[in-house]
């Protein structure tokens, strides 16, 4: 469970890192 969330909050970290870079 713990490392579903974790995967979750990084991929959505990613995407706004991504959004805010284009």
């Amino acid at each position: 469970m713990l490392a579903y969330i974790g995967v979750v909050v990084m991929i959505l970290c990613m995407e706004i890192y991504l959004m805010f870079q284009m």
